[in-house]
């Protein structure tokens, strides 16, 4: 009992991860160096030595492989004696591609159609691997387009001047088929336009069909332009500042005629006060002078009024004092002491009343004033006029 036991229960350790075990699916893909699928590569996957799973390409150049998950697997795709080995992990599923480095099935002859535009002037290039026996052929729209269509072993140019459509045809022919590289190249001379294209070819024979518009693009200053147009802007710069700091300068000349003429007028009106001012001084001193003329002409008339109002002052301070009041001591029966002002009241004559000679002073004056100013002898002469 013990020995059915052990056997079965080495036989779940060998059997049971084996049934548990899970498959991947891979797909690969295997093409020409030119693109076209590779048809019957025969696709095998090794785990170790053991190959796990062996398929055929179909006609899409695809084969589904199922290969066994979380392990290191090897595909190796072979054809014709070529052969080519990937190592893959089978965590996840995915895809393996192979390009067929060999000889696809010969094509008689490759034909390669190209439409093309170019800035005029420009051109194009095409190259490919030389050939004694290569032919081209061109016409355009317009027979008087001018063009230049060069051919050599393994490259033809093409240039253009003019605007138009042209229809070029290339025939290279070589001894046998084989891999083959063609370069187009496109340029345009007035701007940087430039454009590349490679095709890879299988074949013996190769013709391009080619249809070139050429058409003007756009135009983009050289060096001598861009320093003129900078020349320009510098003068056109340069005269609108001048023409900037003219009309300042003139606004600022405006104003200043406009201070100037302002001045002009102050000074002229101060000139005017001026004149009058000297007008009324020389008034001022032929009239003191005259004045001073006339004081002289009097000077014994002044002298006697002056003598009259001195006698008639001091008389009249005199008789002023005469009569100041006099003070009283008296005392009352109660035993006080008071002071009584008492002013005599004596009969006196004329020239001994103050106010008589007060009087007399200010007339004296004002003769004496009207007699100095030259107004009393106006008055005089126009009373006398009349």
């Amino acid at each position: 009992m013990k020995k059915i036991v052990l056997i079965f229960f080495i036989l779940s350790l060998t059997v049971v991860p084996a049934l548990a075990q899970k498959n991947v699916e891979f797909t690969v893909i295997c093409r020409y160096p030119n693109g076209d699928p590779a048809q019957n590569v025969l696709i095998r996957a090794y785990v170790g030595s053991a190959i796990v799973d062996e398929k055929v390409t179909d006609q899409s150049g695809m084969a589904k492989l199922s290969l066994p998950v979380n392990q290191t697997v090897i595909v190796s795709a072979s054809l014709f004696g070529w052969q080519e080995n990937k190592t893959v992990d089978t965590r996840v599923p995915g895809k393996i591609e192979f390009t067929v480095r060999i000889s696809a099935a010969p094509i008689e002859k490759a034909v390669i159609p190209l439409r093309l535009t170019i800035w005029t002037p420009g051109g194009f290039a095409i190259t490919f691997e030389g050939s004694e026996n290569v032919n081209a052929s061109i016409r355009s729209l317009r027979p008087s387009s001018r063009y230049t269509l060069t051919v050599r072993q393994g490259a033809v140019f093409f240039e253009s001047n003019d605007t138009d459509t042209y229809f070029i045809t290339i025939d290279v022919k070589y001894r046998e088929p084989a891999w083959r590289t063609v370069n187009v190249h496109t340029y345009s001379t007035s701007a940087m336009l430039r454009t590349y294209q490679t095709m890879l070819i299988y074949s013996a024979r190769l013709k391009v069909e080619a249809v070139v518009d050429s058409i003007v693009g756009p135009h983009y200053p050289t060096p001598d332009e861009i320093a003129e147009a900078q020349t320009k802007q510098w003068r056109s710069l340069k005269s609108d500042i001048v023409k900037s700091i003219i009309d300042e300068i003139r606004s600022e000349n405006r104003d200043l005629v406009k201070r100037i003429l302002e001045l002009s007028n102050s000074t002229s009106k101060l000139s005017e006060s001026v004149q009058g001012l000297i007008g009324l001084s020389r008034e001022t001193s032929e009239f003191v002078k005259g004045n001073l003329i006339s004081f002289q002409a009097n000077a014994w008339t002044t002298i006697a009024l002056i003598s009259i109002i001195t006698v008639g002052l001091v008389v009249g301070v005199y008789y002023a004092s005469m009569s100041r009041r006099e003070e009283e001591i008296v005392i009352t029966p109660k035993g006080e002491i008071k002071k009584e002002e008492r002013r005599p009241v004596p009969k006196k004559p004329w020239y001994k009343d103050v106010d008589i000679w007060i009087g007399f002073m200010i007339i004296a004056v004002i003769f004496w004033l009207f007699w100095s100013s030259g107004m009393l002898t106006e008055i005089i002469r126009r009373l006398g006029g009349s």
